[in-house]
């Protein structure tokens, strides 16, 4: 699987001609992420941008993963009484909410097309799952 590296640091990493591959960066996506448009393409070298390709290709190649924390919630929710399972999930809604109206106050500091979408998509999909939990909440107990 590829490394999980934030843009900088693979930007870093890149202009030194190498990428460790010993397992010293976090398992899991390449993050090709750019906060605010600011980035120092210049600075990469032709060794670390076609590593970068690689790696880019490599992720997109993956399978398709989407990862929510609050699955292992859902899957015990009916081992809790009705009224703690609402507050639980109600959290949930609240928590998803809150942080895609978090995400949808960065996006106009973003200068870059592609980054502005990258956090668009990221709230949208907050707000996806909010309204599927309030809609499993209501098939679960059905209206208050």
């Amino acid at each position: 699987m590829p490394r999980a590296i934030e843009y900088q640091r693979l930007l870093e990493t890149l202009s030194d001609d190498s990428l460790p591959l010993d397992g010293t960066h976090r398992q899991h996506n390449l993050l090709a992420y750019c906060p605010r448009g600011g980035h120092r393409d210049d600075t990469v070298t032709d060794k670390g941008r076609e590593r970068f390709s690689e790696l880019m290709d490599e992720a997109a190649a993956l399978p398709a993963r989407v990862d929510f924390g609050c699955l292992p919630i859902l899957a015990n929710i009916t081992l809790v009484s009705e009224e703690k399972g609402r507050a639980l999930i109600d959290e949930l809604i609240e928590t998803h909410l809150g942080t895609a109206k978090r995400v949808d106050g960065m996006v106009p500091s973003y200068d870059r097309l592609e980054a502005r979408a990258t956090m668009e998509l990221c709230s949208a999909t907050y707000r996806l799952v909010a309204e599927h939990l309030e809609r499993f909440k209501q098939d679960l107990y059905g209206k208050p």
